[in-house]
């Protein structure tokens, strides 16, 4: 993974349309549609809504879970978005008999999320993030090329170790990006603690597209799941933990043991073996499961002592019912990036956008905390980076824009201060030198409470 020095890289802003739903060099292409109403009830329904004050982390032989329900208000958002997969097309021409991508030098170790509540970024960012990025650069797994866990729960989880959903999560890094491990070290005793500038300057280069489901409760569902992990991808699945006590002795629940559908843990399906077995289900000899990674480190939790358990098709298709998923951005170099610094004391108060053009009317405009939720504790005393590739569409070659950073403040009387905004651009951002850097003049700027507040820098778009 390669890295940006800070003293080398300045602020760039700059704003580009939304990146594409049908995904580029991959071998997969996933049409997506909005929910209809019966899905999206049934959906929210079975996963619930999150209530306040409660903790969503539970312990269960001292390993943390984490999976937390949407909020009503991000329900509504999700109801209007694209998040089912309607129509999948496959680069292979027939579905192979057993895949297991964990046995690729892509699938980083066995994890242990430790008590902290944060299963479902193990599982969509130390999992998943994980192989796409080194499938696409060929790396060889080290923990310099492995993504930490912790960037992006940090980041979504309010301030607390409460747990998180897959599509904060997803999207999260399909907004911001992710960092490495070794930018962003995982410490299981710490929830609150923001990114580094280093972490926040890698993480443009590592997006993905946006979160959507596959539907497993039919036979044509299990088979797209089947091609989506040959082709090869991994896939992130809701159980509840209090469960993996039933695994028979060979690490499998069937929809006889596993009776449930109520979700507390998030999991990685790594691949499946339509030869695994035989076993009996529903008074049936069956062969067949789909295998699964676990962030409970190996062995105390299993029978058999790997990482990994199985679940049967009819389980996945009765008991599990989705599989939540995104695909990698290939072959990404953003081109603008706005930086900046905040203190203030309650971090969550903040509604931070970047924008160009004049800030009573901008031409295009991104929201920095779309996806993040920082809670009622202070910023970090370092700068931070949103990509803002997607706005440059909107922008004409060879002229000049006004840049802003508007920052809206609300709820209590604590207030605090814009110390800094600027916006880079570049040709090779891996190169970690901005072709401009153009920094605003107005800075520091005091945030006023129950108004917005605007900093700005003329940006020229080349």
């Amino acid at each position: 993974m390669r890295y940006f020095s800070i003293p080398s890289l300045a602020l760039s802003l700059i704003v580009s349309i939304l990146l594409c739903t049908n995904l580029l060099a991959q071998d997969v292409k996933v049409t997506r549609r909005i929910m209809t109403e019966d899905e999206y009830n049934s959906f929210r329904n079975t996963a619930g809504f999150y209530e306040h004050g409660k903790n969503y982390n539970l312990k269960i032989n001292g390993h943390g879970t984490g999976l937390r329900p949407p909020t009503e208000e991000q329900w509504k958002q999700i109801k209007e978005m694209p998040v089912v997969a309607d129509k999948m097309e496959f680069t292979m021409t027939e579905t192979p008999i057993a895949v297991d991508n964990s046995e690729t030098p892509w699938f980083p170790a066995i994890g242990n999320q430790g008590a902290e509540g944060s299963c479902t970024c193990w599982a969509t960012t130390y999992y998943t993030k994980t192989f796409q990025e080194a499938k696409e650069h060929g790396w060889d797994l080290s923990a310099d090329t492995i993504f930490s866990p912790d960037f992006v729960y940090h980041l979504i989880n309010g301030g607390k170790d409460n747990g998180s959903w897959y599509w904060n999560a997803i999207d999260l890094m399909a907004d911001i990006g992710a960092a490495s491990w070794t930018n962003m070290p995982y410490k299981s005793y710490d929830s609150t603690t923001w990114p580094s500038e280093t972490a926040w300057r890698e993480a443009p280069a590592y997006r993905n597209e946006h979160y959507f489901f596959i539907d497993l409760t039919t036979d044509e569902g299990i088979i797209d799941l089947k091609n989506f992990i040959g082709s090869p991808n991994l896939a992130i699945i809701g159980v509840n933990a209090n469960k993996y006590e039933l695994l028979s002795s060979e690490d499998l629940w069937t929809s006889d043991i596993y009776t449930t559908t109520s979700t507390n843990h998030t999991n990685t399906i790594v691949g499946y073996d339509d030869d695994f077995g035989p076993y009996i289900e529903g008074g049936i000899t069956k062969y067949g499961a789909f295998k699964v990674a676990n962030s409970w480190g190996i062995g105390g939790w299993e029978n058999i002592d790997d990482g990994f358990y199985w679940i049967s098709y009819e389980c996945l298709k009765t008991r599990i019912e989705k599989a939540h998923c995104y695909l990698n951005i290939q072959n990404y170099n953003p081109e603008m990036i706005a930086v900046f610094e905040i203190s203030h004391d309650m971090r969550g108060e903040c509604n931070t956008n970047v924008g160009m053009g004049p800030a009573s009317s901008p031409i295009a405009e991104k929201q920095f905390d779309m996806y993040i939720d920082g809670g009622r504790v202070p910023f970090a005393d370092n700068k931070m980076v949103m990509d803002v590739t997607e706005l440059a569409p909107y922008l004409e070659p060879g002229c000049w824009y006004n840049g802003f950073l508007s920052v809206y403040d609300g709820l209590t009387k604590t207030t605090g201060t814009i110390n800094h905004f600027s916006v880079e651009t570049y040709d090779d951002y891996f190169s970690g030198i901005p072709t401009d850097t153009y920094e605003s003049c107005d800075t520091p700027l005091d945030t006023v409470k129950r108004k917005t507040v605007y900093t700005e820098a003329e940006v020229y778009i080349d």
